[in-house]
């Protein structure tokens, strides 16, 4: 859904963005890793390695979007592990150790174009365009009459995410809503408070967090 929504294909093909889908296309295996790396029963690290070589994947591809999904995946961790206690508490620890080793994977490459050593003004982001990009309520309402150009998808994905969990009850899709709603507040940008309080939030376009 993440990968395919009309605003990815928008950011794809009117606005030519191939980093940010690219590092989109990284999510599937994350979610898929982050979710066996909680299975006992299985050996470790296998899992931790492609789990950090799928982390290297969308760091290198775009590294603020990275951090916008890795900011997700932190406050889902925490709040699987808040409400369900069958969950081993290293977990949290195997998965972000994991985003470090795709870090340090790519730290040869992303590192002099972030201390400007190669590339002149990256990563650097005018602070204007955080409050620019900072999502409206609008954004995540019903609407009835839509502009041109301008593509709402937020409520559809709560309905469907409420849907989703209020079926088939279940921890890890309790998890996934408050995490979802979490991520919606943090969208909100400056307006929203919260997040003020995440690191490097004056590099961050809140929007992404929809």
């Amino acid at each position: 859904l993440a990968t395919w929504a009309p605003y990815q294909l928008r950011t794809l093909f009117f606005e030519g963005n191939y980093p940010r889908v690219l590092a989109t296309l990284a999510l599937p295996p994350i979610v898929l890793l982050t979710h066996r790396l909680s299975d006992r029963s299985r050996p470790k690290m296998p899992r931790v390695f492609l789990l950090a070589f799928s982390w290297a994947w969308a760091i290198l591809a775009h590294p603020q979007q990275a951090l916008i999904f890795a900011i997700g995946f932190m406050i889902y961790i925490i709040l699987r592990l808040l409400i369900d206690p069958d969950i081993p508490l290293n977990w949290g620890a195997w998965w972000l150790g994991s985003v470090i080793a795709g870090a340090l994977l790519v730290a040869v490459w992303i590192l002099p174009a972030y201390s400007r050593g190669e590339i002149p003004q990256v990563p650097y982001l005018p602070p204007e365009k955080v409050t620019l990009f900072s999502a409206s309520i609008g954004a995540i309402l019903p609407v009835a009459d839509i502009n041109d150009g301008q593509i709402l998808f937020g409520f559809g994905v709560i309905i469907m995410a409420l849907l989703a969990a209020t079926a088939r009850p279940d921890k890890s899709r309790s998890a996934w809503v408050f995490a979802g709603v979490i991520a919606i507040w943090l969208s909100l940008g400056p307006k929203g408070v919260l997040f003020n309080l995440l690191p490097l939030s004056s590099q961050l376009l809140p929007e992404r967090f929809l």
